[in-house]
């Protein structure tokens, strides 16, 4: 994602209540369904931790069902960042809720999440209109064409750690992941800009220098 998008999300996450959503994905690197799993219990507040211990999988319907994580590795503790807490404080409620819940208390439909996911995007500014069938009843979510997907965001998350300089085993243990390779092959995408700057760090006599001095005579004409 561009500086733009993030400032964008960043933005949108601030929003009353349902800008939540895209926090939690945009902040914790969260799958879908894992996102969507969270009950208000899995958060310890003192330590400023959330346990992802359980996955809401649409395969079975749309209505959605509670069930294992992905793997193993999935199941896992996460800090949260400040931003994040702001944002969900002033939500909290008791712990059997679902942080993301429908009318009656229950996990949200695969309908009602992607509606509320395309108002986001749209929010963000990443959607653009399309024209919508006549015949068909006014849906959102056959009104916007986007590309920035929950999924997105969780690519963006761990591409943000690999250039923060992160251990990848620490990565890995925070994306989820049961082999580091996972994240380093698959998930990250260096940006261009990253890639420049590391070039033009060769160009500045001083890091030249900085490296002579520190080489044994025996390997400087290596």
């Amino acid at each position: 994602m561009t500086e733009d998008e993030h400032a964008a999300v960043e933005r949108v996450s601030k929003l009353s209540g349902r800008g939540a959503l895209i926090a939690v994905m945009y902040y914790l690197g969260l799958r879908r369904g894992e996102a969507l799993g969270l009950k208000w219990g899995y958060f310890d507040w003192n330590i400023n931790e959330v346990h992802v211990q359980r996955d809401i999988d649409y395969a079975a319907g749309s209505s959605g069902a509670v069930g294992d994580l992905k793997s193993n590795a999935s199941n896992r503790t996460i800090p949260l960042p400040n931003d994040l807490i702001e944002i969900l404080s002033p939500l909290r409620a008791d712990d059997a809720s679902f942080v993301f819940r429908a009318r009656g208390g229950k996990s949200l439909s695969a309908s009602s999440f992607l509606r509320e996911w395309v108002k986001l995007v749209v929010e963000c500014g990443f959607a653009t209109p399309v024209k919508r069938d006549p015949e068909k009843a006014k849906d959102v979510r056959f009104e916007w064409e986007y590309e920035i997907t929950p999924h997105y965001l969780r690519h963006d998350y761990i591409t943000r750690l690999f250039e923060a300089g992160i251990d990848p085993i620490i990565i890995m243990r925070l994306a989820g992941h049961a082999d580091y390779r996972t994240s380093a092959n698959v998930y990250t995408h260096v940006s261009t800009v990253k890639l420049h700057e590391a070039v033009k760090k060769l160009a500045e006599p001083r890091f030249g220098k900085k490296v002579a001095e520190k080489l044994p005579e025996e390997l400087e004409d290596l």
